[in-house]
């Protein structure tokens, strides 16, 4: 049997249940005597007046979703019998500031990497046993047990970051909304996850409005980077550029593709863009509102862009040299036809949403 007292804003678990009713009431009391030993997700999602949480003994699993949006909890206590904790288990709880890792516990990761904290809305102090067999956890950053794979930065990462170089793998979401103002990529990094995906960038350093510099060992085999900007070996794609950087960025004549997001709300104010650029969409280079950009192609092939550049950026086409920077684009967004250029205008979502 089990009981819930919501006016006393703390309830213990002991078997699974759902707070909200058929109704969609939240009931001032509940009881089961159910035997599961499961958190279902979605068992205490938008549970929004509970502000303690204590799992009891004998649960084994946190499933997915499990404490999803629990706006109102600041503390989570997990017991040792605690073997799995599912995505979402704890996302979007935004004023959760305690929370421990049991010693037998491990992370579930999905398509989008690990999710189980609040990310960037929160100061989180993870307790994570010394026994734990899956993770470690070192100046408020998640990995692996043997710091191969870099998890995430549970506890809003800021100032400069070097990554180990025990680290091959950086995954998804890593360091969103975290405060970082440059980050170190060693030789060993093989793979910052789903660059290729749906042919965004890394969202591994979205919504990091404090980032002036991603730098990557000179011997790293798969990365490299230009005056803070990420890019892969051959620097044929260029994949990240930081949020906060701000001055010239300069697009070496190798790059052939701009990932989506590439180049978002930066704090540029000049872009060099080459003719060897061939490969981009409407999100590649968006809300650049300092910026001014030099293109070495035509204005019918900047035509071609088709996005939402930023509403103060001039772009300046067919340049060869800046003395050649006489031939300017209206600033709107096109559709390329051929022959003429017919303007069109539709909603984008804003730098912002990333």
């Amino acid at each position: 049997t089990i009981s819930l007292d919501v006016p006393r804003k703390t309830f213990t678990v002991t078997k699974q249940y759902r707070l909200q009713a058929a109704d969609g009431t939240y009931p001032s009391s509940y009881t089961s005597d159910g035997t599961a030993t499961v958190v279902y997700g979605g068992s205490y999602t938008y549970s929004q007046g509970v502000t303690g949480i204590t799992v009891s003994e004998g649960i084994t699993t946190i499933g997915n979703s499990g404490f999803e949006y629990c706006i109102s909890a600041t503390k989570i206590a997990l017991p040792e019998s605690i073997t799995s904790i599912g995505t979402y288990a704890f996302a979007y709880c935004r004023n959760l500031t305690e929370v421990n890792i049991p010693s037998k516990a491990k992370l579930k990761r999905d398509s989008y990497g690990y999710s189980q904290f609040p990310r960037g809305d929160t100061t989180l102090n993870l307790t994570l046993s010394k026994d734990n067999p899956y993770h470690t956890y070192e100046n408020g950053i998640l990995y692996n047990k043997d710091k191969t794979e870099l998890i995430m930065s549970v506890n809003k990462a800021s100032g400069d970051i070097k990554v180990p170089d025990t680290v091959e793998t950086i995954t998804q979401y890593a360091f969103y909304k975290s405060d970082i103002t440059s980050i170190y990529i060693p030789a060993s990094v093989t793979q910052i996850e789903y660059e290729e995906r749906d042919n965004y960038s890394s969202p591994t350093f979205r919504s990091c409005s404090q980032l002036t510099a991603i730098n990557v060992s000179p011997a790293n085999t798969v990365y490299s980077s230009i005056d803070g900007v990420l890019y892969d070996k051959a620097q044929t794609k260029l994949y990240e550029c930081p949020k906060a950087k701000t001055g010239t960025v300069t697009i070496p004549s190798t790059c052939e593709r701009i990932y989506s997001y590439a180049i978002c709300g930066t704090q540029v104010s000049r872009m060099d863009i080459p003719l060897s650029v061939v490969e981009y969409d409407s999100y590649s280079i968006r809300d650049n509102d300092s910026a001014t950009i030099y293109y070495a192609g035509s204005d019918a092939q900047w035509s071609r862009y088709n996005g939402y550049i930023g509403e103060h950026t001039e772009v300046i086409c067919a340049i060869k040299s800046i003395a050649d920077a006489d031939v300017k684009i209206p600033q709107s967004i096109y559709a390329y036809t051929g022959s003429p250029i017919t303007p069109i205008f539709f909603f984008m979502p804003s730098a912002s949403m990333f």
